[in-house]
C-alpha cells in the first residue's frame, strides 16, 4: 500500500469541524475513569466520547479521534490547559487541522456545549430509570450517544447523524484537488463547492427518500432538436454606472491609478478643475476634465470624469485598515553594482512601489525577515548592516515580532474611504481639515456632540481639579470613530472604551431578525394586501439608559469642557450592555402599543387588528413594518411619549443587502444586491 511522507495525507480527512468539552463525575466509573471527552460534528451532528481519568488525556483523546473517525478541518474548544498544550499543538500541525478556541465564560461560542446538556439531561434520566450504579456513568453516556446518532434531525433533513448524507449536484472534475478524477459537485444547500472522491447515485429508492425527482434528460429518446435555452443569470437593463458624486464634492477626493508596467501604483489627489471646461459643468457634466497630483510630485494629469468615477468606485475600504503596508508582492535582483535589491510593497493605501530592503529592514525587519525566508533569500540578504538571519533566527519569537511590528504602525497608516483620507483620532480629523481648508470633520465631531447633549448622555460632575468621581465607579476612555458616506459626507461617532470593564454575567446580545424572517413577514403581508414600509431610529442605543457605572474624563474633543468629568447615564456605543439595554427599551415601547412577540422568531412583533395582524420586525433600530396603515405606527413611534427621531421612513426599498421593488406585474420582488438572482411573490 502507497503511503504519503506527508502525515495528514495518511489519513481519512473527515472533511468537517468538530467541537469538544470535558464532563465529569463525582463517582469514578468502572476502570477508574473519572470524565470523558465529547466530540460533536459540526456538519453531521455525530456524537462520540472518550473515558479518561483526568482532563490531561486530550492529546491521546484526539489522536485516537482521528484514528477511529478522520482529521477534522478544525477542532473548536475552550481554553482549557490540555487543549492547548504544546502536545495537542504537534498534532494539529502535523495532520493540518485548524484550532478555535472561545472566550472565557462565553460557553455559548462552543457549539458541542448544546450537546453535552443534552447528553447529561438523557443520562441522568436513563440511570434514575434504569437504578444501574452510579459506576455505570461511562456506559450510561455512551449509550446515550448511540440513541442520538442514529435518530433523526429536522436539520438534517430528518435524517440520522449515523447515516447522514449530502445531497450534491455533479459539476465537473478537479484539476488541482485529489487523485485525477476527482468529483467536483455543488451542495444547493450551503451553496458551496465540494471535492469528493466517492460519490453515490442516487437511484429510484434514494429519490423517494430524500424526495427529489429523478433525472430526466431532454433527449431521452436520442433525439438532437433544437431546444430553447433560458437565460438564467441576467443583470439589469443597461449597463451599471458608477453612483454620480456632484461636481463639488471632488476636490481633494484621492484615488488609485491603474498599475504600471512594473507592478506598482500610485495614488493621485484632484486639485481642481480644468479651467477650460468650466463652462461645461451645467451643459454635459461628464465631460469634465479634473487636474490631478501624481503621489508627491508636482506632476499633474488631467482626468475625465468618467474615468475617475470608476477609479473611485474600485477602491474597497480595507477589512483591518491597521498596517502601515498590506504585503510584500514581489522581489528584484540589482541591474548593475550601483543597484541594489528591491521588494514591491502593497501599502494600505492601495499604492505599489518598489522600494529597497534596506528601508523597509529600518523599519519592519521581521516582516521582512519572512519573506526572505519563504524565498529562500536569508544567504543572499544578509550582511553586517543588516543582520536578516538573526531578525529570523528564532522561529518562536517571529510571529510575535511580526505582529508588534504590525501594531506598531496602527496609528499612522493611511486609511481611505470613498477617496477621502480618514483621520484615526481627533488630532488627525483637525490636520485634515487644515490641509483641505475646510471644516468638515470639525463639524461631523460638532454635530455628534450636540446630539449626546440633546439627549443627556453624560452627567456633567464638574472638572476634575475640583471634583471627584462618585464611589464605585470606574474610569475609561471614550474616542471618535470617523467615516465617509460614498456622497462625502462626514461622519464622526463616539464611541465607549467597553474593553475596559468587566464582562457582565447576564446575556449582552440583542436578538435580531432574520432573513428568512423578513421574507416571510413581507411574503404574509403580500398575501393580505399589507404595505410593507421601513424605518431606521436615529441614535437609537442613546434612548436607553445604562446600568454600568463607568466615568469618562473629557479630552479636547470637548473644547471648553475638557478635563470634566462625565458620568455616563445612556447606553452609549461601546459599551458592553447597550445592546441589550436598547433591546429591552424598544420591546417595552412595543409592548406599550399591544405588539406581542412571534413564538417561532422573538424579534417579529404582531398585534391583532380582529381581521388581520400588523407585522414589526426589528434588526437592532432597523424596522420593518407590514401594515394597512403603516403610517399611524410611525406617528406612534414619533409622538410623546416615545419621541423616537426616525428616518429613511417610507415603502420598503434596501434592507439587509437586499432590493426590493415591483415587478412589472406588481409583484414585491427581492433581489440580492450583488447577484441578480430575484424571488416574487
Amino acid at each position: 500500500m502507497y503511503k504519503s511522507p506527508f502525515p495528514a495525507a495518511n489519513v481519512f480527512r473527515r472533511s468537517e469541524g468538530v467541537s469538544t468539552d470535558t464532563i465529569y463525575a463525582d463517582t469514578p466509573a468502572w476502570g477508574g475513569f473519572t470524565c470523558m471527552q465529547i466530540f460533536a460534528g459540526a456538519d453531521s451532528y455525530f456524537l462520540s466520547g472518550h473515558e479518561c481519568r483526568t482532563d490531561g488525556e486530550f492529546c491521546r483523546i484526539l489522536e485516537d479521534e482521528i484514528r477511529f473517525r478522520g482529521a477534522p478541518n478544525l477542532v473548536v474548544s475552550d481554553r482549557a490547559k490540555a487543549e492547548i498544550s504544546r502536545k495537542t499543538e504537534e498534532v494539529l500541525r502535523r495532520y493540518i487541522i485548524d484550532a478555535h478556541q472561545s472566550e472565557p465564560y462565553q460557553q455559548q461560542q462552543n457549539p458541542v456545549e448544546r450537546f453535552v446538556q443534552d447528553i447529561k439531561r438523557y443520562a441522568n434520566y436513563v440511570h434514575t430509570y434504569s437504578g444501574a450504579p452510579p459506576e455505570s456513568w461511562v456506559h450510561i453516556v455512551h449509550f446515550v450517544m448511540y440513541v442520538m446518532n442514529r435518530s433523526a434531525r429536522s436539520t438534517l433533513n430528518y435524517r440520522t447523524p449515523y447515516e447522514n448524507k449530502i445531497l450534491v449536484r455533479f459539476i465537473g472534475f478537479a484539476d488541482t484537488v485529489g487523485n485525477a478524477g476527482c468529483y467536483k459537485v455543488y451542495n444547493p444547500e450551503t451553496g458551496q463547492v465540494l471535492y469528493r472522491s466517492l460519490l453515490e447515485r442516487l437511484d429510484d429508492r434514494l429519490c423517494e427518500i430524500y424526495n427529489v425527482k429523478p433525472f430526466q434528460p431532454l433527449h431521452a429518446n436520442g433525439e438532437n432538436d433544437d431546444v430553447p435555452v433560458g437565460e438564467l443569470v441576467k443583470s439589469r437593463e443597461g449597463n451599471p454606472k458608477p453612483i454620480p458624486i456632484g461636481i463639488d464634492n471632488m476636490i481633494n477626493r484621492s484615488f488609485l491609478l491603474p498599475p504600471n508596467e512594473d507592478g506598482s501604483r500610485q495614488r493621485a489627489l484632484i486639485t481642481g478643475v480644468v479651467e477650460d471646461f468650466q463652462g461645461q459643468l451645467d451643459s454635459d457634466p461628464d465631460r469634465v476634465r479634473y487636474k490631478a497630483r501624481i503621489g508627491e510630485s508636482k506632476f499633474e494629469e488631467l482626468i475625465e470624469y468618467n474615468d475617475l468615477m470608476e477609479m473611485i468606485e474600485e477602491q474597497k475600504p480595507n477589512d483591518d485598515g491597521t498596517w502601515r503596508f498590506r504585503k510584500i508582492m514581489a522581489h528584484r535582483e540589482p541591474k548593475n553594482k550601483k543597484d541594489t535589491w528591491k521588494v514591491l510593497v502593497e501599502w494600505e493605501s492601495g499604492e505599489r512601489s518598489w522600494e529597497p530592503i534596506k528601508n523597509i529592514f529600518t523599519g519592519d525587519r521581521y516582516i521582512l525577515a519572512e519573506y526572505a525566508r519563504d524565498h529562500g533569500l536569508l544567504d543572499k540578504w544578509d550582511s553586517p548592516k543588516m543582520k536578516i538571519k538573526k531578525a529570523a533566527k528564532n522561529s518562536k519569537n517571529l510571529l510575535r515580532m511580526i505582529n508588534q511590528a504590525k501594531l506598531r504602525s496602527h496609528r499612522t497608516t493611511p486609511v481611505y474611504k470613498n477617496g477621502h483620507k480618514v483621520p484615526r483620532n481627533h488630532q488627525q480629523a483637525m490636520d485634515l481639515d487644515r490641509v483641505n481648508n475646510n471644516t468638515k470633520w470639525a463639524d461631523a465631531e460638532l454635530l455628534e456632540k450636540n446630539q449626546l447633549f440633546q439627549y443627556e448622555t453624560f452627567d456633567d460632575r464638574g472638572h476634575r481639579s475640583s471634583n471627584r468621581a462618585p464611589d464605585g465607579y470606574k474610569k475609561i476612555n471614550l474616542h471618535f470613530v470617523y467615516d465617509v458616506k460614498h456622497d462625502g459626507r462626514h461622519k464622526a461617532r463616539v464611541v465607549a472604551g467597553g474593553h475596559l470593564t468587566e464582562t457582565p454575567l447576564e446575556s449582552i446580545y440583542s436578538g435580531v431578525v432574520s432573513l428568512r424572517g423578513i421574507r416571510i413577514v413581507t411574503f404574509i403581508a403580500e398575501l393580505n394586501d399589507l404595505d410593507v414600509w421601513q424605518t431606521d431610529i436615529g441614535n437609537a442605543y442613546l434612548e436607553a439608559y445604562t446600568n454600568e457605572k463607568v466615568y469618562v474624563i473629557a479630552g479636547p474633543e470637548f473644547g471648553e469642557l475638557e478635563g470634566h468629568i462625565f458620568v455616563i447615564r445612556k447606553a452609549l456605543y461601546g459599551l458592553k450592555t447597550s445592546s441589550i439595554r436598547w433591546h429591552e427599551r424598544f420591546s417595552q415601547v412595543l409592548r406599550s402599543m399591544k405588539f406581542v412577540p412571534s413564538h417561532a422568531e422573538p424579534d417579529i412583533w404582531m398585534r391583532d387588528k380582529g381581521d388581520h395582524y400588523e407585522y414589526i420586525a426589528t434588526y437592532v433600530d432597523d424596522l420593518t413594518i407590514a401594515s394597512k396603515n403603516p403610517q399611524a405606527i410611525i406617528d406612534a413611534l414619533e409622538a410623546k411619549p416615545n419621541n423616537f427621531k426616525l428616518k429613511g421612513t417610507g415603502e420598503i426599498d434596501v434592507l439587509l443587502g437586499c432590493n426590493y421593488f415591483r415587478d412589472n406585474d406588481g409583484r414585491l420582488s427581492i433581489e440580492d444586491e450583488q447577484w441578480s438572482y430575484s424571488h416574487s411573490y
